[in-house]
């Protein structure tokens, strides 16, 4: 989701206050372009840094020469006897948490901040999807939950696991949201900067199979000096965050 609720709530006095009386830099990381606009008229510096993956549920469909790999790899899965399902309110942490290591234990460590990791009291508050084969949890996607939209957090598939597992977790979940009426389900982003061809291409086609509208998000700073003070912390929390702390919910 955008990170301020309107260009006008922003108000970069406050921001810039809040990040002064800490010996901070001030930033707003993928905002959308409304906002990026309307911090760029009021001084601010602008980057474009990303693009986000955006579905309308309701109108949804598999139909089409974009999503031709899409068929394909929920073909694949159904052939291979994947069965994804809702969540039930009582997570099976365990089995999803063994899931999350193998995971890691193939790809690497878990990035941090703008990435997703797992933490049990957190995914308890998200839209969870879980795919099974064989009476055995094989993967699981989370979505970010409000009245308006879901956005896509975490995924995560069993090394070894049918080819086509994560794209039919993610038609699940936009079957389900399109039965809750939702006007908007987010894929979430990949990076968008030059650099951006050193990043994991096999994301963006990922998101790609589902013939999405790409939309752009990005970061704002006060100044140039700024800016390049939270990329650099953006990239230190990222590839080396802190130690995961338990969420906790009022």
């Amino acid at each position: 989701f955008d990170p301020v609720a309107s260009p006008a709530e922003v108000g970069p006095s406050w921001l810039q206050s809040y990040a002064r009386n800490r010996n901070a830099a001030a930033c707003l990381y993928k905002c959308s372009a409304p906002t990026a606009l309307g911090l760029r008229q009021q001084g601010w510096k602008v980057l474009r840094v990303a693009q986000e993956a955006v579905l309308t549920p309701m109108t949804f469909s598999e139909d089409g020469p974009s999503r031709r790999q899409l068929r394909r790899k929920l073909r694949q899965a159904s052939k291979a006897g994947v069965e994804v399902r809702t969540a039930a309110p009582h997570l099976p942490l365990e089995q999803m948490a063994s899931v999350d290591q193998a995971w890691q234990n193939c790809r690497g460590t878990a990035l941090g901040t703008t990435m997703g990791r797992f933490e049990p009291g957190y995914m308890s508050h998200q839209q969870v999807f879980l795919a099974w084969k064989d009476q055995e949890i094989i993967g699981f996607v989370s979505f970010h939950v409000s009245t308006q939209e879901w956005c896509l957090d975490l995924v995560r598939i069993l090394p070894g696991a049918p080819d086509g597992t994560g794209h039919e977790l993610i038609r699940e979940a936009i079957t389900v949201a399109a039965n809750q009426a939702l006007p908007r389900l987010s894929l979430a982003a990949v990076p968008d900067h030059p650099m951006a061809h050193h990043f994991d291409k096999g994301l963006r086609r990922f998101k790609g199979c589902f013939g999405p509208r790409w939309q752009p998000l990005y970061m704002t700073a006060p100044s140039w000096w700024q800016m390049a003070v939270s990329i650099a912390e953006l990239q230190l929390l990222v590839h080396r965050p802190p130690v995961l702390k338990p969420a906790e919910y009022g």
